[in-house]
């Protein structure tokens, strides 16, 4: 997915989303979440094959790793304190990735959508 191909159209107080990506590929998203916020996302793609992801936070309740079911690491995201994407192999905003499995950026909020009039 890219940063400004997705879209998604949120259901049920947030714990369901469609999105479509630029190609015009769909997927439901299932917000899994307990005690302490979100801690999976449970996709089902156009084709119907289904990936639960696993999500681990930062201290600020950020993306910081998300892993598959057996533990393997699909994707790692850092922000800077003004919730810029950066690199987050060394914290610089050099090689910083245009893709990324979520839209979800800093402390989990969705970035705006880029508009023009």
């Amino acid at each position: 997915m890219t940063a400004m191909a997705q879209t998604g159209n949120p259901f049920v107080d947030g714990t369901f989303e469609t999105t479509e990506d630029a190609n015009g590929n769909l997927r439901q998203l299932h917000y899994l979440s307990g005690g302490d916020g979100l801690f999976a996302i449970y996709v089902i793609d156009q084709d119907g094959k289904a990936t639960m992801n696993y999500i681990h936070k930062d201290y600020q309740g950020s993306f910081e790793t998300i892993t598959n079911h057996k533990g393997e690491v699909v994707e790692r995201l850092s922000f800077d304190p003004w919730g810029r994407r950066r690199n987050p192999t060394n914290w610089t905003f050099n090689n910083v990735s245009e893709t990324y499995t979520f839209d979800r950026g800093y402390t989990v909020v969705k970035p705006p959508i880029n508009r023009t009039i």
